[in-house]
């Protein structure tokens, strides 16, 4: 099985009409990336640096929120936010005895909570939106090329198998904290396989599907032997010129059309 990723030794220890597929990275005298040609829109994907983006904003997230615990004190047997300077403030002018000093201490504790809160709220919200919309960017760079890769492997074509594959897979967070791609049962439930985790992996499902006369003629040297439901019994697609990822009945009846574009793949 080839290697979306392989060092300098691996690469030396592969056949040389291998070797002319795999290139190395950028900034790296010891790495090789498998050249995938794109088609229909997938390619293979370097998400290092997605990644890298993705934990620096969890170190920003956490370095906020230490930096606003500085700003709490104790009042009444409760942390709360107060602004250094009113503080200083109200303290001299209960030192000079100035009446109404207890209200104006919790006037001003209540008023810089309020504004801190508020503050902590609006910055928390943006470290977040942010975090969600860089973990969603990954999981999709991720699932991408998880898919690509699979394909590649069992010598799929790629405009008609990613869809399925999209419709059958998704990325979750794993026991140990790590993003990985889940493949699911028709019902919506993780299937089973020899994956981390016992899960199935996108290979074990690209062989299922390779030996599936719905799908086999979207692989290399694969052909429909026809044994399946007519041609009458099939589904047409659900608007003109698409037919759906989770229907193999059409997608195997529109296959040429598919690979010539006049179909496209819908989830």
């Amino acid at each position: 099985m080839l290697k979306p990723k392989v060092t300098t030794a691996e690469l030396e220890a592969l056949p040389e009409e291998i070797r002319q597929y795999y290139k190395p990275i950028d900034g790296s005298d010891d790495t090789h990336l498998l050249q995938v040609q794109s088609a229909g829109g997938y390619a293979l994907e370097n998400v290092a640096p997605l990644k890298s983006a993705l934990e620096k904003t969890k170190k920003d997230l956490k370095a906020a929120e230490g930096t606003l615990a500085k700003f709490k004190i104790d009042v009444d047997g409760e942390k709360q936010l107060i602004d250094p300077e009113e503080a200083i403030r109200a303290m001299e002018a209960q030192a000079s005895g100035t009446e109404g000093v207890e209200e104006r201490i919790s006037a001003a504790v209540k008023s810089t909570t309020e504004r801190l809160n508020r503050q902590h709220e609006t910055k928390i919200e943006e470290l977040t939106s942010k975090l969600s919309s860089t973990t969603s960017e990954l999981d999709s760079m991720l699932l991408t090329t998880a898919g690509m890769s699979a394909i590649s492997e069992a010598g799929g074509n790629p405009k008609f198998l990613m869809p399925v594959f999209k419709s059958r897979a998704r990325v979750v967070q794993d026991e140990e904290g790590k993003r990985v791609v889940e493949i699911l049962g028709e019902d919506g439930t993780p299937r089973a396989g020899s994956g981390p985790g016992g899960r199935m992996t996108p290979d074990e499902l690209f062989q299922e599907l390779s030996a599936d006369e719905d799908y086999a003629a979207a692989f290399s040297g694969g052909t429909s032997t026809g044994t399946g439901s007519k041609p009458s019994e099939r589904k047409a697609p659900s608007r003109p010129g698409t037919v759906s990822s989770r229907d193999p009945h059409a997608l195997s009846s529109s296959l040429e059309d598919i690979a010539s574009g006049k179909v496209s793949v819908s989830d």
